[in-house]
């Protein structure tokens, strides 16, 4: 400022006397001021955009050198499929089933793999029991879960009767909490696919309607109901359309005949609950209309549209606008509120996850992560826009989710049951028995199963 001072001959003026505290930040008669910056050239911007290009690269690489699947998908055969069947120590064994179970959400051909190698669904199946440590079985227990989300899966399990097996593990009571509750989860969609199937004349899946029925899928799945820990609404679900399909069809008459008297009374009941509403045709709306809400996500949405319509109508009357603004806010406010988590969430995050399954090697995953890293800026670009024609569309966000998770809470949604209490009961009752006189502790888990 000496030096601007001392060119415009203004060196030895008397500087003017400003407040205690406060000080020019330019010196008085200092001349024009300094002009404005330059705007960005097309040089500039091209090497600012290089630089990003560079920074998600890097990004890119990163992530596709940590993919879960990618790892599982490299070590499956070499590695995962052998340890599976000839374990060589316990700790390997725990470690393979868990890159295995990480693995298999992110990928559709680690599941192919899993459903077309010989005997390893089954080995899976009984590693949930006979597996040497607990988090082994709690890994065997999700990657079969995991795995029967695809249709193979679902055909591969039901032709090889290992259903029964199944059936058989979450009927005994020694079995962990966390792996019946992972097993009840195939069986029950084994039954809801079966029924579904069967609902729209499929006959392959009418012969699997009967067979699940004749293994005791129906007693089964109505017991898991009774038990807090493991009961799930979908279960219930699967329970009630699979007893409908039964019972409404006269083929499967021969089958209901071989049932027991409990699961006979069972699928009369739910009939019979299906019959009473199928008079009051407001009520067969309100339970479609609900399933298709719950299944297709749109109940978040609705709540997010009615916490934006309140807040926009909230904030516009805090701010004195007339009775015309404050709807027009208010409305404005709900659709932006609304059809941000349906193209961010309901189609973006949607679109990610299913790239991602379908993305087996490193230079797809590389190019998949760097494409997504590369979206982020003009997506900040679309959310200046967002900001400036909704500016409440964030408070509007918050209340819609703290309406959407109260009515979660108030349902007893499964989306809110969580599997740490499981988890931690399997740990507590897995410890070892301390010896009453002192001795060595408890034997492991592999040592008491080979001296039974």
């Amino acid at each position: 400022l000496r030096k601007l001072a001392q060119k415009a001959g203004m060196a030895n003026r008397s500087p003017v006397r400003l407040p205690p505290g406060l000080a020019p930040l330019v010196p008085p008669d200092a001349g024009p001021a300094m002009p404005a910056a330059a705007p960005l050239t097309w040089r500039g911007r091209v090497a600012y955009t290089a630089a990003y290009a560079y920074i998600c690269a890097h990004v890119g690489g990163l992530l596709a050198n940590q993919s879960e699947s990618l790892v599982a998908l490299e070590t499956y055969d070499v590695v995962i499929a052998k340890e599976l069947f000839v374990p060589s120590d316990d700790e390997k064994l725990e470690k393979c089933l868990d890159v295995l179970a990480r693995g298999l959400p992110l990928s559709t051909l680690l599941r192919e793999k899993v459903v077309n190698t010989d005997s390893v669904l089954q080995k899976l199946i009984e590693l949930c029991q006979s597996a040497p440590t607990v988090k082994a079985r709690h890994h065997a227990a999700k990657a079969i879960d995991t795995t029967c989300a695809l249709p193979l899966a679902r055909r591969a399990l039901v032709d090889d009767n290992l259903h029964e097996q199944i059936v058989a593990i979450v009927r005994d009571p020694t079995a962990l909490l966390f792996v019946r509750k992972a097993l009840y989860s195939v069986l029950t969609q084994l039954a809801s696919g079966a029924a579904r199937g069967a609902e729209a004349g499929d006959a392959q899946a009418c012969a699997d309607l009967e067979r699940l029925a004749a293994a005791g899928v129906l007693s089964t799945l109505h017991a898991s109901l009774d038990d807090p820990a493991l009961a799930r609404q979908r279960t219930r679900g699967a329970l009630m359309r699979m007893c409908g399909a039964l019972g409404s069809d006269p083929r499967y008459a021969q089958t209901l005949a071989s049932l027991s008297a409990a699961e006979r009374e069972l699928v009369a009941a739910r009939v019979a609950e299906l019959g009473s509403r199928e008079g009051d045709q407001l009520a067969l709306l309100v339970d479609s209309a609900h399933a298709v809400l719950i299944e297709g996500g749109a109940l978040m949405y609705m709540h997010t549209a009615a916490g934006g319509l309140v807040w926009g109508a909230l904030e516009s009357a805090r701010a004195r606008m007339g009775a015309r603004a404050i709807v027009r806010a208010a409305l404005v406010n709900s659709a932006v509120t609304c059809m941000l988590p349906i193209t961010v969430v309901g189609g973006i995050v949607t679109a990610y996850h299913e790239l991602e399954k379908m993305t087996n090697t490193r230079a797809e995953k590389f190019a998949m992560y760097t494409c997504a890293a590369l979206m982020l800026y003009p997506g900040w670009r679309v959310m200046v826009l967002v900001e400036a024609a909704a500016p409440y569309w964030l408070g509007g966000h918050i209340v819609g989710f703290m309406s959407f998770f109260a009515w979660l809470r108030y349902t007893e949604s499964d989306l809110l049951r969580s599997d740490v209490q499981l988890l931690a009961a399997d740990a507590k009752a897995s410890q070892p028995t301390p010896v009453p006189d002192g001795g060595a502790a408890a034997e492991s888990p592999r040592k008491l199963a080979a001296a039974a």
